[in-house]
């Protein structure tokens, strides 16, 4: 007993990583998409083992920084099991490496086209969702620059592919920590907020797990955001037209660089260093796009976007409500056009959002992660992974508690797929988003009230 009383605090740790390595490895190597209280239960046990280490051992940040790289190889080997987006990445690179625009024709039609597209088109093309089979590809360039090297790097090896990838987001992990160091510094927060996010299960699971290249995105966008506190707008510019040819969602993000002096300083909005940033951000972005450009290409890139506001629909929150009430007094989906107005609203709050945070370094970091839950809240499809961006921008403020609730929730979306028929379930949409809606009454409501005796 006294030995135990002694080091309590070693054997605490060791239990910790013991439960979080036992339940990212089922996750990684036992768990398919369809097991859903299985992951759900690994998740779970991820989830409390990040937040138990994190709180109890936050001041070691070497410790941290060894698991954050632990947690990660535990993944190394295995293969993509939560979701398939990984057989488009490498198709995608296949196509670049073959001299094929990956952008103008779909899988399904290139296979009509061609028996085999390219070497190990027949191989991959069974592993395709039908969505992504049928579907032009979305992926903006950069992302697709590193599909194309995973291709190159394993011609004919489509687990080679993988373990590129992987390495490349494992690498971008890494060097977020020391970029968000300094950034953590000029906010006067402590280093180790950063395992907020390096150690969150699902930016391991989604990143290195499923190979989501949100990672890669962030990297960019926390240099850029390094580099506006500098006050090198050039910099910073060029760091986020390359979050943006990486994913489009940095696009939100331009509106919250202006630095003004007052509330709704719409000066700031014209001042020379912010349209050197906004210039040169939009010029990087069409520059990467150029070596697969053309009147075909834009348009159909254009639909395929569009289909995420007109088609596409999982996962959703507020959308679904105005779903139900169309259903009601139409009785058919009208997303076409609820999807299109809440497009156009979430556009109309964040450019408020923007125009009221330009006082200040601090309240354009936070009004960024407002923005990006806004548009959350307003999309019609939200996979676990579109919260990567916001939970790393939460790093940088007190109170985080919102992205931390969601970031664990979220788990509960792959229901969805617990069925041989795709099919969501209303009780565990619910079960998702009201812990949030709780929150946020306390948060504002509840918890600012004094109590006078």
């Amino acid at each position: 007993m006294n030995w135990l009383k002694k080091n309590g605090k070693y054997v605490r740790l060791v239990c910790l990583v013991a439960i979080s390595c036992y339940a990212y490895y089922n996750i990684a190597y036992t768990i398919d998409q369809s097991d859903f209280y299985l992951l759900l239960i690994n998740y779970s046990l991820a989830f409390i083992g990040f937040a138990s280490l994190y709180t109890k051992f936050k001041s070691n940040i070497k410790l941290l920084l060894f698991l954050s790289l632990l947690f990660r190889l535990t993944f190394f080997f295995s293969i993509p099991s939560l979701s398939q987006d990984v057989y488009r990445f490498i198709w995608d690179g296949h196509l670049i490496i073959n001299g094929v625009n990956p952008y103008l024709s779909s899988p399904a039609e290139l296979m009509q086209k061609n028996a085999a597209p390219f070497g190990i088109a027949n191989e991959l093309f069974p592993k395709l969702t039908d969505l992504s089979a049928t579907n032009h590809s979305n992926y903006p360039p950069v992302s697709q620059l590193f599909y194309a090297l995973s291709a190159l790097v394993s011609p004919a090896n489509l687990f080679g592919s993988i373990l590129f990838l992987k390495t490349v987001l494992i690498f971008s992990d890494l060097l977020i920590y020391f970029i968000a160091k300094p950034i953590l510094g000029f906010f006067k927060l402590p280093v180790y907020s950063v395992f907020i996010y390096l150690l969150n299960p699902l930016l391991i699971i989604e990143g290195i797990g499923n190979l989501h290249f949100e990672s890669l995105m962030v990297l960019f966008v926390m240099a850029g955001i390094y580099f506006w506190l500098l006050n090198k707008y050039s910099f910073t510019g060029l760091m986020i037209g390359l979050g943006i040819a990486t994913k489009l969602l940095p696009l939100l993000l331009l509106p919250f660089f202006a630095k003004g002096t007052k509330k709704y300083d719409f000066k700031a909005f014209f001042s020379k260093p912010y349209l050197v940033l906004i210039i040169i951000a939009l010029s990087v972005s069409f520059l990467s796009f150029l070596p697969f450009l053309s009147d075909q290409t834009a348009v159909d890139y254009i639909n395929t976007i569009g289909l995420w506001f007109n088609n596409f629909e999982f996962n959703a929150s507020i959308y679904y409500i105005f779903r139900w009430l169309g259903y009601q007094i139409s009785g058919w989906n009208m997303i076409a056009f609820f999807g299109k107005g809440l497009g156009v609203l979430s556009l109309l709050l964040v450019s408020l959002v923007a125009f009221r945070s330009t006082t200040s370094r601090n309240m354009q970091i936070y009004a960024m992660m407002m923005a990006l839950l806004i548009y959350l809240f307003l999309a019609t499809t939200i996979h676990p992974w579109y919260l990567i961006l916001p939970l790393s921008l939460s790093i940088f403020i007190k109170s985080n508690n919102l992205i931390l609730i969601w970031s664990f929730t979220i788990v509960f979306s792959y229901y969805a797929y617990h069925q041989a028929e795709f099919k969501e379930n209303t009780y565990w949409l619910l079960a998702e988003y009201l812990p949030m809606i709780i929150y946020l009454i306390y948060d504002t409501m509840i918890k600012p009230v004094k109590i006078k005796v």
